[in-house]
């Protein structure tokens, strides 16, 4: 299926990433691999700031409407090849643009905020459903 395709052929955004970096607008970015909460909570510790994700916003492909426990596979899951970054509200239309040009999809997905953990807007984290290297620990 599509999602099996997207794991074996990434594509990942790398032209629309070096243009971000090059347009001055982001103030923090890194690719999704073990993701998005993990990898948020990477971003906000290395840039001191806290993070609130409204989960009704996160894309959600057709396959993943039916699937059980969705949520934790769009937050919980690794191997994304997608971008994560952080922009001042002002640059938005613009990033937007910018994306359509590269033929991809920019979706605001919360906000930045003061404080050190990220949060989902209306629940708990759910439990990881991939770990690098979680077999080597045991």
């Amino acid at each position: 299926g599509p999602s099996l395709q997207a794991l074996h052929y990434p594509l990942p955004p790398i032209e629309f990433a070096a243009a971000l970096g090059q347009s001055g607008w982001v103030t923090g970015m890194m690719d999704l691999s073990d993701g998005l909460h993990q990898d948020l909570q990477r971003l906000c510790a290395s840039s001191r700031v806290g993070a609130e994700i409204d989960e009704r916003l996160l894309p959600m492909s057709e396959p993943m409407k039916s699937a059980h426990n969705a949520i934790a596979h769009q937050v919980a899951f690794g191997e994304d090849y997608q971008l994560l970054f952080t922009a001042p509200q002002q640059h938005r239309e613009s990033i937007l643009a910018l994306a359509h040009t590269h033929n991809e999809m920019a979706t605001q997905i919360g906000m930045v905020l003061e404080g050190t953990a990220p949060k989902l807007k209306s629940q708990a984290w759910p439990d990881p459903l991939f770990q690098h290297f979680e077999n080597a620990r045991k």
